[in-house]
């Protein structure tokens, strides 16, 4: 079996979002025994950036670089009985400005379908960039993220109501 590099998320107290264990320390190696199973038992890796965000995988600020066998990797995640940790860095504020970028894009290709988003919707990006540059609090991002979710689920309840009424005939008040 050949050792590899891989990628890991930890949330910000360097503990894994599953489980019960102690935060990780860089230099750590630990081992499990047992039957390897995916998203059951064993250390979890993606073997790179792309595939930890594709895959969903960010669980937690603290993105880690750490040392696995490669014999158990499917796609996006790999599972492990042994897992190095060689370096740990909190790129918090790196994926708030990802997240404040993807909304943004997502905004302006709205408003290119000629649908106008919702300003709480434009108010609440405006706070994640905020955040992401630390202008912000975390009060108040979680204040317009709120009234960004309830724009949203507006948004959506108006377009099931117009696809209803345009099927049925029926057009709720």
């Amino acid at each position: 079996m050949a050792k590899i590099y891989a990628v890991h998320f930890l949330q910000e107290d360097m503990r894994s979002r599953n489980g019960n264990e102690k935060p990780w320390k860089v230099g750590e190696t630990r081992t499990v025994k047992g039957k390897l199973i995916e998203c059951e038992w064993g250390y979890h890796y993606s073997p790179d950036w792309e595939s930890a965000i594709k895959g969903r995988f960010l669980y937690g600020p603290m993105a880690c670089i750490v040392r696995v066998d490669d014999a158990n990797l499917c796609g996006f995640k790999g599972v492990t009985a042994t897992r190095t940790l060689v370096e740990a860095y909190d790129v918090t504020s790196a994926m708030r400005a990802f997240a404040a970028d993807e909304a943004e894009r997502a905004l302006m290709a709205e408003r290119k379908a000629g649908r106008e988003p919702d300003p709480r919707s434009w108010a609440g990006m405006k706070a994640a960039w905020g955040a992401a540059n630390g202008t912000v609090t975390l009060q108040e991002l979680s204040a317009a993220r709120s009234a960004a979710e309830s724009a949203a689920r507006s948004a959506q309840a108006k377009r099931f109501n117009t696809r209803l009424g345009d099927a049925t005939g029926w057009w709720p008040v």
